[in-house]
């Protein structure tokens, strides 16, 4: 454990960039308040969204910043669609204007426009970037193009790939359901996974077979149509399945519209019964706190209320030789993505135990409430860690010296 001793409170500071009320700006803040040292400043999204945030008195020669998600908030997310609205529409990708924006509804865990999104939410990236990335300012925990890469599944496959990681196997993205049909007989795949290019929290995500009988989807996407006859999609906790053509059809021509990545649906090792992927947060390269998730279906992200275990035990039970590739990609991810701290990664242990693949890089991943490694919480070992003075030392021009 570092001796947090020699870091006097006047020496640094932290600022986030976060939503208020977001659960995980509190516990960064209880994990700074534990270690004795004082509470990091928050700079809200919807002050940076509105232009109301001053940035120019916010920062210091020693200040630390760290990007949070931007959560659920839905004024938030509309100012992020505002923002990506004109990039959206000249790219001919679904967009919804400002104006409609102004009279939208919330409507819980509906899906909306997520590459129009993401390209908000790049713009807004690109100006902190500007504000903060400069000479005489500290530097950040998470780099801005990481986060970036990340947030766009394609892109970041592509790049673990060209670094030699493990990865499943893909397909490019299809234009509609006629086209992905026709791709996935190009590469002789029958099961895959789908995903939203930019979603998160399991949004659009589809494990799509392909049989004798016909397709089978089972997705935690809600098919609704309301009784103007319009169809919304909605991310929801409850696990559908889906047998019809035509709501198969219906489901993934829309995920197609808005941008999908396409990844072979490989069968996942077992743990008491149950399909299970592990959720392993890298710190400064190194595996931290590892949590493996285990699914009622083959779909196993946590916020499904699926169990979860203890990771490190799970990898106990592998063969050697599988943990030590797997350790080696994580070292390749975080070298892949160096500007960032701490990356969250999924991986997929395959039924022989003997070979693994990396499904995602998140850059926000790092969410692990009650998870510990070597006694610290998630929060607690990414302070430490990016206040270590060889951490410091490796992160060129990231953090400046206190």
């Amino acid at each position: 454990m570092i001796d947090m001793s020699k870091f006097q409170s006047d020496q640094f500071d932290f600022l986030i960039i976060g939503n208020a009320d977001s659960r995980r700006v509190d516990l960064f803040q209880k994990a700074l308040q534990n270690l004795g040292l004082k509470a990091a400043r928050l700079v809200s999204y919807r002050s940076l969204l509105n232009g109301t945030a001053n940035l120019s008195t916010e920062t210091g020669c020693n200040t630390i910043i760290r990007i949070e998600s931007p959560g659920r908030d839905f004024d938030v997310q509309r100012s992020i669609l505002r923002a990506g609205e004109t990039k959206a529409q000249q790219e001919g990708s679904p967009f919804i204007t400002s104006k409609e924006l102004d009279t939208l509804p919330f409507r819980k865990g509906e899906i909306l426009f997520p590459r129009q999104w993401y390209l908000g939410f790049g713009a807004l990236l690109s100006e902190l970037s500007g504000r903060f990335d400069a000479p005489g300012n500290g530097g950040f925990m998470n780099g801005i193009e990481d986060i970036q890469s990340m947030f766009d599944k394609s892109n970041c496959h592509a790049q673990m790939s060209a670094a030699g990681v493990s990865i499943p196997g893909s397909v490019p993205s299809p234009v509609s359901y006629d086209d992905l049909v026709e791709k996935l007989k190009q590469h002789n795949m029958a099961q895959v996974f789908l995903k939203l290019r930019h979603g998160s929290s399991g949004s659009g995500v589809v494990a799509l077979r392909f049989g004798k009988t016909g397709a089978i989807a089972i997705t935690s996407t809600e098919i609704h149509q309301d009784f103007t006859g319009e169809t919304r999609f909605f991310n929801s906790r409850k696990i559908r399945r889906y047998d019809r053509a035509s709501e198969i059809r219906t489901l993934v021509n829309f995920l197609c519209s808005h941008g999908l990545h396409i990844e072979e649906w490989t069968p996942k090792d077992i743990l008491e019964g149950k399909p299970y992927d592990l959720r392993i947060l890298a710190i400064a390269g190194q595996g931290a706190h590892c949590v493996a998730r285990l699914g009622n279906s083959p779909i196993t992200n946590l916020h499904l209320l699926n169990e979860r275990r203890d990771g490190w035990t799970a990898l106990k039970r592998l063969p050697p030789a599988t943990v030590e590739r797997l350790l080696a990609d994580l070292a390749s991810v975080a070298k892949l993505f160096s500007s960032s701290l701490h990356i969250g990664l999924d991986v997929l242990i395959t039924r022989s135990r003997r070979r693994h693949v990396v499904l995602e890089a998140n850059a926000f991943g790092d969410l692990l409430p009650g998870v510990l490694h070597n006694g610290q919480d998630t929060y607690t070992a990414e302070i430490q860690a990016m206040l270590s003075d060889s951490r410091r030392s490796t992160r060129e021009g990231q953090v400046l010296h206190a």
